[in-house]
């Protein structure tokens, strides 16, 4: 017999081109046509995922021995058994047969030698499964091999699901590109994957779920849509996603949306009715989730059945979280086919309703949902928005902002639908708006407005804040408005406001009972006494406020009042057992609010300044020059302190020029440090006064030109190559490092400096997985490797390392403002 494999119709078992990334799948394919024991084999997965292709390999490499029958029978479009009895027949006979079985025709072919029968896109055909075990039990030398989405289930059948390629490494590599470029270059030869085009190639893949149909169709187009285009176009819509008319090409193999009704005309209709409901998700849900959209609501088992079904059939998938949840989750292009169904389908008001009324449940529930399952939540609040649901979109708002502190993205998406409902005016809540409008004030960005109209702006608004607060009655609300204006005062410079409600806010406190927000009302006191130079009231203030935040565990009193008594002679201070500088900066670091820990560094920097050691107070000074820039777009004076504070150093040094140049960019705002900063202000005025005494003058009007315009942000840029200019390149500091990006021993790769950049943001591993377009394993992968490399145990000590190194500088932390 010179050719075992029957090929009755062109383009079964045919291989075009070489198979790229399925080498497990072969192996596993090997191993079980090697064993004896197996006779059905089903090979499942997504349609385009390439099982044909997978099949064709397998049998060229594997069953191409003379004692091996192997017979393809291609089964596309055939729905009647007996039809599919008529093809397993003819692809068998060399001669026509009438009357025969496929049984009799396969013994009649193969003769008691082994046979593999390959039966090809085997998914329509009714009763399949009885002519499988049929034939199986007639000839015991026979082994199965069928293709299909979703298995035969028949007894001893071995399944081998396929699945979309994974998502491209974090340096643009994996099989999904490699696919593509292979046909890219097929179908032009101009096509090259280099540096220029790679980024957009792998950021396509990502776009298509890694489903080889899909790439394939769209490398095909290559050669009218340059990949950096194609990348674009594809985020918004499938339509390039077709090919034209091409022979022996199966009309759902055509376009990823005739792959996709063809593989939704497989499911028995509760189920292909409940896939077009589910569609209305945007990331991972639970089951329960599922049950909420359905109409009439499914039980329980009805809903597992219906769930089972979708995953057999590759439309949906099952995941675990990180907490060992079950979630269900639909692949990118699935929804995007998903919804256009739905719109469609006379019902998507009353699902994206229901949609809304769970998610906004779930986050009154468990307010940390929002963060895990941030785009549904946010659908949720388009869905209240546009319907007209103000208040309750409010409330969905207020319970989701706290928690969306550390997602960047997530918090900038929010703030501006907040506004639109705060303008809209139509929500008579007044302490929901309060509460709403304080979030958004301390998270909008001061962008261009300036730093003293951004003050004033924020101010105004606080103010509107403590009003809505007074008129609602709510007690809380008020309290909450009073300490924001205090906390603020570094942004408002309204010092009469912060003064005011320093001590409305204590008596308001105080007639609540609230222990922890009285210790913290007693410190904004003790500021006012020191305002007033009363040092004896001071002390009394900060002594009551520690005791109190101690006995009530407050870690934000505790350090500000312990801050507070050590600037303090000790006479005055009283025989009060302080912390530590260094045990108040694990406690601020705790609190994950990075204005409280640079209030701890500053007194370090000062101390260290006054032991003559410049190591140390360049270490703090560093670290506070990269905290602010990680906040200056709500913070916008955050370097001054910094900023003080390395004039002494500079000036140590001799370096006046640095001095001049310091000095300079901060100038316009001296007249201004007594409110800011009256800590630091006599001091530091008194030393830059002989300053010009020090630099000629025509060297200092330059050296004072080469600043004049900068803003505070690019000053504290240049302070920060000021600082690692001092360092010593011998051996690096434990806290700044003389060049940034240049880790302790091994160096981070860019990805891995991408990934620990984004956990310094405060991202979780899906947070990070979502931004850089990577699998959350690959995430996982990443942060292992960098903290070998960094020898740290874990995420805290990563971070902090990266914080003190300057090696990420920080873009988004938590709420500086954050009181509580």
């Amino acid at each position: 017999m010179t050719d075992t494999v029957a090929r009755p119709v062109s383009g079964v078992l045919s291989r075009p081109g070489p198979l790229v990334g399925r080498a497990a799948e072969l192996d596993a394919l090997r191993e079980l046509l090697a064993d004896d024991a197996v006779h059905v084999i089903t090979i499942t997965g997504p349609v385009g995922v390439g099982k044909s292709r997978l099949v064709a390999e397998v049998t060229h490499r594997t069953l191409n021995d003379a004692d091996t029958v192997v017979v393809a029978v291609p089964l596309t479009g055939v729905t009647d058994s007996g039809l599919a009895a008529d093809a397993l027949i003819s692809a068998l006979s060399e001669a026509p047969q009438y009357g025969a079985s496929p049984a009799t025709a396969l013994w009649r072919r193969a003769g008691g030698q082994r046979a593999v029968l390959v039966l090809d896109d085997a998914d329509e055909v009714e009763a399949l499964a009885e002519l499988v075990v049929d034939l199986r039990d007639s000839y015991p030398a026979l082994t199965v091999l069928a293709t299909r989405v979703r298995p035969l289930r028949v007894p001893g059948e071995r399944v081998v699901a396929v699945k979309p390629f994974p998502a491209p490494d974090p340096d643009g590599d994996g099989p999904a590109v490699s696919l593509f470029a292979a046909r890219a270059a097929a179908a032009d030869a101009s096509f090259v994957l280099d540096a220029g085009t790679r980024t957009s190639v792998a950021a396509i893949c990502r776009t298509l779920g890694g489903l080889p149909l899909a790439i394939e169709v769209a490398a095909a187009r290559v050669a009218s849509v340059p990949p950096a285009m194609m990348a674009r176009q594809l985020e918004r819509s499938s339509a390039l996603l077709h090919q034209r008319d091409t022979l022996g090409v199966a009309d759902r193999h055509r376009s990823i949306d005739a792959a996709l009704d063809w593989s939704m005309s497989l499911l028995s209709p509760p189920a292909a009715a409940l896939m077009t409901r589910l569609a209305v998700f945007e990331g991972g849900f639970p089951l329960a989730a599922a049950q909420q959209v359905t109409e009439p609501r499914l039980g329980e088992l009805e809903l597992l059945d219906l769930v089972s079904e979708l995953v057999d059939s590759h439309l949906v998938d099952l995941l675990v979280d990180s907490a060992n949840h079950e979630l269900l989750r639909l692949d990118p292009l699935v929804r995007r086919h998903g919804k256009r169904l739905l719109a469609e389908s006379g019902v998507e008001d009353r699902v994206r309703d229901a949609h809304a009324a769970y998610w906004s449940t779930q986050c009154t529930l468990d307010p940390s949902t929002a963060s895990r399952s941030w785009p549904d939540v946010l659908a949720a609040l388009d869905r209240r928005i546009s319907t007209g649901h103000q208040d309750s979109a409010l409330q969905l708002a207020a319970i989701a902002a706290p928690d969306l502190t550390l997602s960047p993205g997530a918090q900038a998406t929010l703030l501006p639908l907040v506004e639109s409902v705060l303008n809209d005016g139509s929500v008579s809540d007044d302490a929901l708006v309060a509460r709403t409008l304080m979030w958004a004030t301390v998270h909008s960005p001061a962008d261009d407005m300036g730093t003293a109209a951004y003050g004033a702006w924020t101010a105004r608004r606080l103010r509107q804040s403590i009003a809505l607060a007074r008129s609602s009655g709510d007690d809380a609300a008020l309290l909450e408005a009073l300490e924001l204006v205090v906390s603020t005062l570094g942004v408002t410079f309204d010092l009469e406001g912060a003064v005011a409600s320093a001590h409305e806010g204590h008596a308001l406190a105080s007639r609540l009972g609230n222990e922890a927000a009285l210790a913290r009302f007693e410190v904004y006191v003790a500021m006012t006494h020191s305002l007033r130079g009363d040092t004896a009231a001071q002390a009394r203030s900060a002594r009551s406020a520690y005791e109190r935040a101690s006995r009530v565990r407050d870690s934000e009193a505790i350090i500000h009042s312990a801050l507070m008594l050590r600037a303090l002679p000790p006479e005055e201070r009283g025989p009060v057992p302080l912390l530590e500088l260094d045990e108040l900066l694990q406690r601020a670091e705790c609190l994950q609010q990075p204005m409280m820990v640079m209030h701890v560094l500053a007194p370090m920097a000062m101390a260290a300044l006054a032991a003559q050691d410049q190591a140390s107070a360049l270490s703090a000074i560093g670290r506070m020059l990269l905290i602010a820039e990680g906040v200056e777009r709500t913070w916008p004076v955050a370097a001054l302190a910094p900023l003080i504070l390395l004039v002494p150093v500079t000036m140590a040094r001799g370096s006046f020029d640095d001095t001049v140049r310091v000095r300079e960019s901060i100038a316009e705002l001296e007249p201004m440090l007594p409110q800011i900063l009256p800590s630091l202000a006599q001091t530091y005025l008194a030393m830059v006064e002989p300053l010009r005494g020090l630099v000629p003058p025509e060297q200092y009007d330059a050296l004072a030109s080469e600043v004049r315009g900068l803003t505070l942000g690019q000053a504290n840029r240049r302070a920060q190559a000021i600082v690692r200019g001092y360092l010593p390149t011998t051996g690096p500091d434990p806290h700044v490092l003389p060049r940034p990006g240049v880790p302790a021993g091994e160096h981070l790769t860019p990805r891995e400096l991408d990934v620990l950049e984004r956990l310094v943001a405060g991202g979780t591993n899906r947070d990070v997985a979502e931004t850089l377009g990577m699998a959350p394993k690959t995430v996982m992968h990443h942060t292992v490797a960098i903290y070998r490399k960094l020898g740290v145990r874990g995420r805290a000590e990563a971070v902090s390392w990266a914080l003190r190194s300057g090696t990420v500088v920080p873009t988004t932390l938590s709420d500086p403002h954050s009181t509580t």
